[in-house]
């Protein structure tokens, strides 16, 4: 085998073990958010159903007016930010934020927010039909997502 060859060979098996640590490193982050969500956020957050007695946004609608920011840094920084410093200024649900007021900031590390962050990013939270009519009657379009 030629040296090129042999580097060659060389370098895609390093770019196949640095791909897989990096994939083991995000699948542990997105556990330790999940843990955290639901430590956390969920008794907030977990509405699949609208009614009265909802304090918080569903997630998945939370997730679903990120969905602008497509490259998961963007979304991971842009969630962690609020998470850390929730404010009205940066926030991208102001019809929630009318209903239920802005959302005090969690008991969450920035370590933690972002793994939050990172575990909203990996997950695909189905929208129910009731929310894609909410969505489509308050902006006029559908919603990103399924």
């Amino acid at each position: 085998m030629k040296l090129i060859e042999r580097v060659a060979a060389a370098a895609a098996i390093g770019i196949g073990l640095t791909n897989a640590a990096a994939a083991a490193e995000t699948d542990a982050l997105v556990a330790q958010g999940e843990a955290v969500f639901t430590r956390v956020c969920f008794d907030c957050h977990n509405a699949t159903q609208p009614t009265p007695d909802m304090i918080a946004p569903p997630i998945f609608a939370a997730k679903n007016h990120y969905a602008g920011f497509a490259a998961r840094a963007d979304f991971v920084a842009a969630v962690s930010a609020f998470l850390l410093d929730p404010k009205d200024e940066t926030a991208r649900m102001p019809g929630a934020i009318g209903k239920f007021g802005l959302m005090p900031p969690p008991d969450v590390t920035e370590a933690e927010a972002v793994a939050v962050a990172e575990y909203l990013y990996a997950t695909d939270f189905t929208l129910p039909d009731w929310y894609k009519a909410h969505y489509q009657k308050e902006h006029g379009e559908a919603p990103a997502g399924n």
